[in-house]
């Protein structure tokens, strides 16, 4: 998605460009993209203000009454003016989001790649002192949370959660971290 944003910001675009990116349709962003532009409440404003001018222009020019008094053509040309000014603040604050969202997608690149280098000299500390993680996980044993009583449901855990779940879960788990358990057992020798 980042490459695809970048590109957009790269090129030479108008604001009404970037306002046309969260249009119905329009396939310039993936949809995670317009989502997100879509679910800040200024994107909205701007999308709802600028249909409104829309409507009330439609209004204008139907109107028998303002077409008699000649303040039609000039009302319309005011809506569009207005509409105009609309869609480039919007373009204008669409395109500063998707360069927020640039650097967000970066900073988590980069904090991915640490977590990786971490996580492999971690493993290569594991394979140089020897330690069999497999063995280590074999030999502890995993157990049913107890059930209080009959009124109460067991549903096992297969990692999913509801927003509007009642209750909690209770879930033992194999431990092969061995540097904490190292640490547990040279901290309770010392003493």
């Amino acid at each position: 998605m980042n490459e695809k944003i970048k590109a957009t910001l790269g090129e030479d675009h108008d604001y009404e460009y970037y306002a046309q990116i969260v249009e119905p349709g329009n396939t310039v962003m993936p949809p995670a993209i317009v989502n997100y532009l879509l679910s800040n409440k200024l994107v909205v404003y701007y999308r709802n203000f600028i249909d409104e001018l829309a409507k009330e222009k439609v209004r204008v020019e139907a109107s028998q009454l303002w077409k008699t008094a000649g303040f039609a053509a000039e009302l319309s040309q005011d809506i569009d003016s207005q509409a105009q000014t609309e869609v480039k603040l919007e373009g204008r604050f669409i395109q500063k989001r998707l360069k927020e969202a640039s650097k967000t997608i970066e900073g988590f690149d980069s904090n991915a790649e640490i977590i990786l280098f971490e996580t492999l000299k971690q493993e290569k500390d594991v394979i140089e002192k020897g330690i069999d993680v497999p063995a280590r996980l074999a030999e502890q044993k995993l157990y049913r949370s107890k059930v209080p009583d009959p009124s109460w449901d067991y549903w096992r855990f297969e990692g999913e959660f509801w927003i509007d779940e009642i209750g909690y879960y209770q879930y033992t788990l194999k431990n092969a971290c061995f540097l904490r358990q190292e640490k547990t057992a040279r901290a309770a020798e010392a003493q």
